[in-house]
């Protein structure tokens, strides 16, 4: 027999070495690529992530600035006279009309299972829309006259009440209930 077909070694024929010698430079290269590609895309992750912090932060600036200016005048309606809220929905009370995932302001969660609910309140109302905010427009109500009306009906609890008032210290004495789960009615109608 010819020694070639042995597996001796023609010219030209790689030996088992010079493979696994092969197949380890591809390999060192493939972690080195991967490795590469692992920066980029560390980079453009951290990146990303640095965009969306810096919009939500600045969407909260804004939304508090709005909040603290005279586009707050410019933008908000009374409504007098209310007599009562309707409760579509399960709703969030909130201490400014935003939603803040990064400081959140959420006070309180009223729970509606079926249908609709209406709280008696009396008093005036405020209802703000930033055209910018996709969750449309808020009704505001005086603090502790939510929370009272809230409590009596046992909607929410007594910390929940507590952190509601807690708005006449630390804000202006309002909540806010987002029109998608709420709306109004006035000793008019």
């Amino acid at each position: 027999m010819n020694s070639e077909k042995l597996g001796g070694n023609r010219v030209g024929m790689k030996t088992e070495e010079q493979r696994e010698r092969e197949r380890e430079a591809k390999q060192r290269e493939r972690e080195r690529d991967l490795a590469r590609k692992m920066k980029m895309g560390g980079a453009a992750l951290a990146l990303t992530a640095s965009i969306i912090v810096g919009a939500a932060l600045s969407n909260s600036k804004k939304a508090s600035e709005i909040m603290n200016n005279e586009e707050r005048a410019k933008n908000v309606k009374k409504i007098e006279h209310v007599s009562g809220i309707v409760f579509h929905d399960t709703a969030n009370v909130r201490q400014e009309p935003y939603v803040d995932n990064l400081e959140p302001n959420q006070s309180a969660t009223v729970e509606i299972e079926d249908g609709s609910v209406t709280v008696d309140y009396d008093g005036d109302a405020y209802y703000y829309k930033n055209e910018n905010d996709p969750n449309g427009g808020w009704y505001g109500f005086e603090a502790d006259e939510l929370a009272k009306e809230l409590l009596e009906n046992d909607y929410i609890t007594k910390f929940e009440a507590n952190d509601i008032r807690n708005d006449d210290i630390t804000g202006d004495g309002y909540v806010w209930l987002n029109e998608n789960n709420v709306s109004v009615e006035t000793e008019n109608e």
